[in-house]
């Protein structure tokens, strides 16, 4: 019970720990959305009237980038530790390269959807948000119907295995026992030496027992081996 409630709690403060820098990230781009901001942003990239106009078309774009890369992100930051790693490639590629590219390429490189330049530079830069803003809609999909606690109790166990050690096949090589409850996990060669402890104090109170006592003892000594 007590591990369950520390699991909640690391889980809480990671969401809580997201969350802040979602707003964090928002609130710095408040300043963007106000028309004074994006004229001082864009006076500072060029002295240039034309070029600060046409820049101050796309901060919005950069607004939307920026928003969307951290949910991006923070969505997809628990895949890996779950095991699923080609579930985020999978997603990664749906929404790059078999959606965001080629509404990218045909807008700008076509008249298919406009013929204005400022239009088709806007989705060249928006290409890169496109794909986060369906990446960040298809994590949270999946993470809405995702059991929470166990996908902690999951993260947590594969990281203490890391922690631990694995054999070839991935196998945790650890031991547990309860003369080392306090340490938790324990190594094989403590395993072992664990083992040859118990026999040696197993045979040293047998020495001045009876038969009885040292049958006893073999049948101990099988049962470790």
């Amino acid at each position: 019970m007590m591990e369950h409630c520390s699991t909640c709690r690391c889980a809480q403060r990671d969401v809580d720990g997201s969350v802040d820098g979602l707003l964090q990230v928002g609130l710095l781009n408040v300043p963007l959305l106000v028309p004074a901001g994006a004229r001082a942003l864009s006076l500072l990239m060029s002295d240039d009237t034309t070029v600060a106009h046409n820049f101050r078309q796309l901060i919005l774009v950069l607004v939307v980038h920026s928003q969307s890369r951290i949910v991006d992100l923070t969505c997809a930051s628990v895949l890996v530790p779950m095991g699923k790693p080609r579930m985020r490639v999978g997603i990664a590629v749906f929404s790059f390269w078999l959606v965001a590219t080629p509404i990218a390429s045909v807008g700008a490189l076509t008249n298919a959807f406009t013929t204005s330049v400022l239009v088709k530079v806007q989705l060249c830069v928006a290409c890169t948000s496109i794909g986060q803003v369906l990446n960040a809609l298809c994590y949270g999909g999946y993470l809405l119907r995702l059991d929470w606690s166990d996908a902690a109790r999951l993260i947590t166990a594969r990281a203490n295995t890391d922690a631990g050690g694995t054999d070839a096949r991935g196998t945790d090589t650890r031991e547990c026992g309860s003369a080392h409850h306090d340490a938790g996990c324990f190594s094989p060669a403590d395993a072992d030496a664990a083992r040859s402890d118990a026999i040696i104090m197993d045979e040293s109170r047998t020495h001045n027992a009876g038969p009885a006592a040292l049958q006893q003892s073999v049948w101990v000594r099988e049962s470790i081996q």
